[in-house]
């Protein structure tokens, strides 16, 4: 059976059920390797497809049914905020391909193509709301102790010092934004860290990030610093 739900700046039912008819052909590459081959393979076939025509903020999640119940799923990519979705679900015969041992689930899920997140910029220097009170928590991914300085209008309202490592948690503290001028200044290894920074919003919950990177690897996630307003 089939069904839809969404509407559709992104992908209609009928056109989600024409990819899945190519993805379940293309899917018989691997039919001898299992289910758990099939799901990422029809996948890797659906985003390759969506990735030029839907929003930046998009996602597919596949399930592939065997006989005897669920046997693999897949997601497609990794976002997690959706306005608006597709469905399809044929039992197994209905598709071709792989779709005669098979049935197939497969939602489409998209954002708005007209809420992009910013780009990033090379900066620690943030321009927040005056006179509100805000939460910094602070993350770390270095085994080099870092220093890390937020200050607003110049002078430090809160620091960190530590290493760590999987995200380890310097805690929560909280500030006045003062004039709304806030800076961060992180040190390791003797030297100042390059930073990015940005900003989102969600559902009335405003937040900012300041990213680190202490050597040469450029993953930028040796200090995580995540800013949120209005506090609760």
């Amino acid at each position: 059976m089939a069904s839809e739900t969404g509407a559709a700046p992104g992908v209609t039912h009928d056109q989600l059920y024409q990819l899945l008819q190519n993805a379940a052909n293309d899917a018989m590459a691997v039919i001898n390797s299992g289910p758990g081959a099939v799901a990422p393979r029809m996948t890797q076939y659906l985003v390759s497809q969506l990735d030029p025509k839907m929003p930046p903020n998009y996602e597919v999640f596949l399930t592939v049914t065997g006989h005897s119940g669920p046997s693999s799923w897949s997601w497609g990519k990794g976002e997690k905020m959706f306005a608006g979705t597709a469905f399809w679900m044929g039992d197994a015969g209905v598709l071709p391909g792989i779709g005669a041992t098979y049935g197939v689930c497969c939602t489409v899920m998209w954002g708005a193509a007209s809420q992009p997140q910013p780009e990033p910029s090379p900066t620690g220097d943030l321009k927040l709301p005056p006179h509100t009170k805000v939460g910094v928590t602070a993350l770390v991914n270095s085994s080099a102790e870092q220093f890390i300085t937020i200050s607003v209008d110049g002078s430090p309202v809160a620091k960190f010092k530590g290493p760590g490592t999987q995200d380890k948690n310097l805690l929560t503290q909280i500030f006045d934004t003062g004039s709304g001028n806030v800076s961060v200044d992180v040190e390791a290894n003797g030297k100042k860290s390059a930073l990015v920074n940005g900003s989102y919003a969600l559902k009335g919950n405003n937040f900012a990030y300041v990213l680190s990177e202490d050597g040469t690897d450029n993953d930028y996630n040796d200090v995580i610093l995540m800013f949120n307003w209005p506090l609760g």
